[in-house]
């Protein structure tokens, strides 16, 4: 493998999908991006890959709900409720502090991200 994602597979097709039965404004769109079936393949390849890769070598937090097999944020939310009821039977005082993560993602250091994965020995050498 040569590490080189084809141009074609990047190509979306964008449908607009409206919100509400309101379809003068644009705002009352959601964009839905119609991808290649090839570059979907790959996506579920390297998740795959990757994943094995995370769990086997035991990366993430006990505790990472999102993103795992049985996990969700049900299971998440079970944990906190367990937490502040087992303090609250031990009359500990319990703090919760909630913060929305939603678009974590956009936020995140590609430097920083990039520097992770070469730590962990994960190749980033694609090129367009």
């Amino acid at each position: 493998m040569n590490g080189i994602f084809p141009t074609l597979w990047r190509k979306v097709f964008i449908i607009p999908i409206p919100k509400s039965s309101d379809c003068n404004a644009i705002s009352n769109f959601r964009p839905i991006s119609i991808l290649p079936f090839l570059s979907k393949v790959l996506e579920a390849v390297a998740y795959k890959q990757i994943s094995s890769f995370i769990f086997s070598n035991n990366i993430l937090s006990p505790y990472q709900s999102g993103f795992r097999p049985g996990r969700s944020t049900t299971t998440a939310l079970l944990k906190v409720k367990e937490d502040v009821r087992e303090g609250m039977e031990k009359s500990k005082l319990t703090v919760l502090i909630l913060i929305d993560f939603s678009n974590a993602f956009n936020s995140i250091d590609h430097d920083i991200l990039l520097a992770l994965l070469s730590h962990l020995n994960i190749s980033f050498s694609a090129q367009e």
